[in-house]
């Protein structure tokens, strides 16, 4: 059985993933800040904090630390100035405490900042911020700026029932994807928008909207990234408004915000779930949905030539089954993924495998998250 990584169901993603972290101890004698970081990665899981370097394209063990996160749950990150930021608290209750948390890559300690109260639909960051999104049911949805420190600075609040489930941002404005209440479109399904903010004051400055009321289907989007002028978003699915069902989709929707318009790029397989691009902005990297295809995919879509690859992960491995998924880039064009037994260390131009280790039995089925340290 394959564990779920990115945890969706067809339509608009509602990622729910919380955790409650203890403060890290003092340092271990393979303390993180005594080592050299740029030209390698730190994989965070549950219990550790591990470094490797790619020298040779091999990876090497550099130093590992404990770190205690607490309850198996899967949700977002971001990084922020050596930072991997995360919100914390218990999804089926208002009343507990909420939080930030970053952990400084540098040094490995592990810090939370309370916030409001409240459960989260979504999350996201830009250059300079991270983002929390909380929705209520027939209310709108509420966005919480936090800077780098965890301390919140703004606060947008869209007074129409909708779910906020992602944000991106680049040249000073965020973009939210979510799904808003439109009666013109559908009564009982809220069509995907996104909707745009100045980052600095968190003014909402413009809304698009990719379905057409005569359509019999509403594109059911669930996950976004911007590239220069141009937002990339996953059509998971097309679903009928009438009776509600679901058809399986190959596409990414592409909207020119310069010129605005829409186009498509076609993938090979359904399902197109999550997008993220890569460190160089050279190709998207397009995760489909493991449950339904019963495999892991990455579509890789080069955006100066234009052209769409698929990486079918189990084939790297032989038959070591994948029990969990995570991946990260560098700006020399690696990909390096783990999948649960294994670290893989995969050349995005040449197409092949560069590295593999299995990963250390503490490890495995642990990942969380893998931070890149990558002189900017």
């Amino acid at each position: 059985m394959m564990k779920k990584i990115f945890a969706t169901t067809v339509g608009l993603i509602l990622i729910f993933g919380f955790l409650a972290i203890s403060r890290q101890s003092e340092d271990t004698e393979s303390s993180l800040d005594k080592i050299q970081k740029d030209g390698s990665i730190t994989l965070l899981t549950y219990d550790n904090l591990v470094n490797y370097s790619l020298k040779n394209n091999k990876f090497e063990k550099q130093a590992e630390q404990p770190i205690n996160i607490k309850d198996e749950q899967n949700f977002d990150y971001a990084e922020i100035n050596n930072q991997i930021m995360f919100s914390l608290g218990h999804v089926q209750s208002s009343k507990n405490d909420f939080q930030i948390g970053k952990i400084d890559v540098q040094t490995g300690m592990l810090t939370t900042e309370k916030r409001d109260a409240m459960p989260i639909t979504g999350l996201g960051d830009a250059d300079n911020y991270f983002y929390t999104m909380t929705s209520q049911s027939g209310v709108g949805t509420t966005i919480q700026q936090f800077n780098d420190s965890g301390e919140t600075i703004g606060t947008a609040i869209l007074e129409t029932p909708s779910v906020g489930s992602k944000i991106v941002g680049s040249q000073d404005k965020i973009f939210m994807l979510a799904g808003v209440e439109d009666k013109e479109i559908s009564k009982t399904i809220y069509p995907t928008k996104v909707l745009v903010y100045d980052e600095k004051n968190l003014e909402l400055l413009d809304t698009y909207q990719f379905d057409n009321p005569n359509d019999e289907t509403l594109i059911g989007l669930t996950s976004i990234e911007v590239v220069n002028q141009a937002l990339y978003m996953p059509v998971t699915a097309r679903r009928n408004k009438t009776n509600g069902q679901w058809n399986e989709s190959k596409e990414i929707l592409v909207f020119d915000l310069s010129k605005e318009e829409t186009s498509f790029i076609q993938v090979k397989e359904s399902f197109p779930t999550f997008i993220q691009k890569d460190k160089a902005q050279e190709n998207l990297l397009i995760l489909h949905e493991s449950n339904m295809l019963e495999k892991y995919v990455l579509s890789i879509y080069n955006l100066k030539v234009e052209s769409v690859n698929t990486l079918d992960i189990q084939s790297l491995l032989g038959e070591e089954e994948i029990s969990n998924f995570i991946f990260t880039t560098t700006k020399d064009g690696k990909l390096i993924m783990d999948t649960g037994g294994s670290l893989i260390l995969y050349d995005l131009n040449s197409r092949e495998v560069l590295d593999k280790i299995e990963l250390d039995k503490n490890l495995k089925d642990r990942g969380l998250y893998i931070y890149s340290h990558e002189s900017y």
